[in-house]
């Protein structure tokens, strides 16, 4: 027999104002016919009522969301979003996972609050090192000033982040179809070496947040966006077709998240590498445009330089691998392929000069990304030295010639005249080359059979 009562509170506990309005007329309708010698025609307007108010309150889901279609578990410290295929290891797997949320955080702000100690004990050596990189004579009070803001910003936005509403547990064959079907696959990310699907650390949600996030002003996204930590688990058909082994199998993933197996590097040098690249990109790029190329056109140039230059600093520091590791987070190769045709570095805006029409979202993305290829292809083929080089012999870097800037043109003639090539004809080469790359899932992964 129905336990109208027990669904009713159930529902009501989960939020479910159609469900739990239908089960209330129901209900009704079971008092009311168990009452059959009352005689009120008042007594059909309250089902009428409810159900109207079940039509009316039936959720739209919004058209951005990035979990429409998704199974929901509201627990006691996150929200579970699951694929329908893994429906029967969600709930051993979302307690699990409800549990070890809070330790989770805080294992990772304190990693957090090392990475920040990290950037504060080599200030003066990064910012040293950036100013000899564009031939200036030595460091300036403002560069000093940029980096401890950047690095300072970084650090206090990221650590509001950690504190996790959400997790999400995909299957292979749902991510599949999504990608086919052009549609969103929040928390993971495609590894064309291994052909498979693998958790990635953040991605941008655009538009439609739960709760109340922090946007963080200084990344390109799209308007609306924030970004946010999600613990993401991912399975294959095989192994949810045991759902005890499954449930095992997802404890592992979650104990190999968590204690990061998965990154020996472990996430105080992830953030340390994260925290990098983006001070030193923002330092190197202010005292590039106050010193040495300035004017419109400069922002291609600009932009790769500095981006190179912060993950050149990432590499001596920590090492090549977590260089590549914090490009790879920034610039998810399979989002930037979509946008690389439409990329226009040469019609690029300055800051200063953008209007409405200026790129934006994985468009602005894409723009960031062919910019630093360029710079990487042009340094793998004449050397790590040939843009100090460059600026060295600018006219802005003449003694005589303090506060002097020197235009893009002019930068352009004179890596021409050391190198002997023009660094715009790497342009067209580098944006084939990049799609040209790895297969993504719209053409690679098939679904398993039966």
């Amino acid at each position: 027999m129905t336990n109208f009562p027990q669904k009713i509170a159930t529902n009501a506990q989960n939020r479910d104002l159609p469900t739990l309005c239908v089960l209330c007329v129901l209900l009704w309708q079971k008092w009311h016919s168990s009452q059959s010698k009352i005689k009120n025609p008042k007594s059909k307007i309250l089902p009428c009522l409810l159900l109207l108010l079940a039509l009316l309150s039936r959720p739209c889901p919004a058209a951005d969301s990035p979990y429409d279609g998704l199974g929901e578990a509201r627990l006691e410290n996150l929200t579970l979003r699951y694929s329908p295929e893994a429906d029967k290891v969600a709930g051993p797997l979302g307690r699990y996972l409800d549990k070890l949320m809070p330790q989770f955080g805080e294992y990772l702000r304190d990693n957090l609050r090392k990475a920040g100690a990290d950037a504060v004990g080599h200030e003066t050596e990064d910012v040293t090192w950036i100013a000899r990189e564009l031939a200036l004579p030595g460091s300036t009070p403002r560069m000093t000033e940029v980096y401890r803001h950047f690095s300072r910003q970084w650090y206090e936005s990221l650590g509001a982040l950690l504190d996790f509403h959400r997790a999400v547990i995909w299957t292979d064959t749902d991510l599949d179809r999504r990608v086919r079907a052009g549609e969103p696959t929040p928390g993971a990310a495609w590894d064309p070496a291994r052909r498979a699907w693998r958790p990635s650390w953040f991605f941008h949600v655009q538009g439609h947040v739960e709760g109340q996030k922090q946007t963080l002003d200084f990344l390109p996204a799209s308007p609306g966006a924030t970004l946010e930590f999600v613990p993401t688990l991912i399975f294959t058909a095989n192994e949810l077709k045991d759902s005890v082994t499954a449930v095992s199998q997802g404890r592992g993933m979650i104990r190999l998240i968590l204690g990061q197996v998965t990154d020996p590097a472990g996430p105080q040098n992830l953030f340390a590498a994260q925290m990098l690249t983006m001070t030193c990109h923002e330092t190197a790029e202010s005292a590039l445009v106050e010193n040495r190329v300035s004017g419109p056109g400069r922002r291609w140039i600009a932009e790769g330089l500095a981006t190179w230059l912060g993950l050149r600093r990432v590499g001596d520091r920590l090492g090549p691998e977590m260089s590549d590791r914090s490009w790879q987070l920034s610039h998810n190769p399979a989002a930037m392929n979509r946008e690389l045709p439409r990329v226009d570095l040469l019609g690029w805006p300055s800051v200063e000069d953008e209007t409405a029409t200026a790129p934006k979202g994985d468009l602005l993305l894409a723009h960031y990304y062919l910019a630093t290829e360029i710079i990487r292809e042009a340094a793998r083929r004449h050397g790590d030295d040939v843009f100090r080089q460059t600026f060295a012999a600018l006219p802005s870097a003449a003694p005589d010639a303090p506060g002097k800037r020197d235009s893009p043109e002019t930068f352009l003639r004179v890596f021409q005249k050391i190198t002997g090539t023009d660094l715009r004809s790497y342009i067209e080469p580098v944006r084939q080359q990049l799609l040209a790359g790895p297969p993504t899932p719209a053409a690679a992964p098939a679904a398993p059979g039966p």
